[in-house]
């Protein structure tokens, strides 16, 4: 992949058409950056999506072939954190869907026992699971004060 795009992209992800131009970033790259731009959000948005639902939505939104969708999937997933670095948010956006899906977990069961068996799918998150349990009285998740 182009450094220069992957560069570009970080940069210009949340720049302004007006920031753009000055800097001379070109047409076909603004549109790509505005198209990122869309997937990104809808991505932070759906955080229980996985690769192939985020591939076919880029191809069904944009109408682009394989080659550029998976381009785009890398310089989303790039943005989201550096997955060979392994950064904080890529923990935290990885954990929230985790979380996200154990309450799905819990909704569609009518109890809240799935909710912190979930929990125990991050090994990022295993201190937090010592202070999350359900509350036999109400059967909703709380956070205890305690470390």
């Amino acid at each position: 992949m182009n450094p220069e795009l992957i560069r570009r992209t970080q940069q210009f992800l949340f720049a302004s058409e007006e920031e753009m131009q000055k800097e001379h970033v070109p047409q076909d790259v603004r549109q790509r950056i505005y198209r990122l731009r869309d997937m990104y959000s809808y991505w932070l948005r759906n955080p229980k999506l996985g690769d192939k639902h985020i591939l076919a939505e880029i191809k069904r939104r944009n109408g682009i072939g394989d080659t550029q969708a998976y381009e785009d999937l890398r310089l989303l997933k790039l943005c989201l954190g550096n997955l060979q670095q392994m950064t904080r948010d890529w923990y935290q956006y990885l954990f929230i869907a985790r979380c996200e899906e154990g309450f799905q977990m819990a909704r569609d069961k009518g109890d809240a026992g799935p909710s912190p068996k979930s929990f125990h799918r991050s090994e990022n998150s295993r201190d937090l699971t010592t202070r999350c349990s359900p509350d036999p009285t109400t059967r909703k998740l709380f956070l205890s004060s305690s470390r």
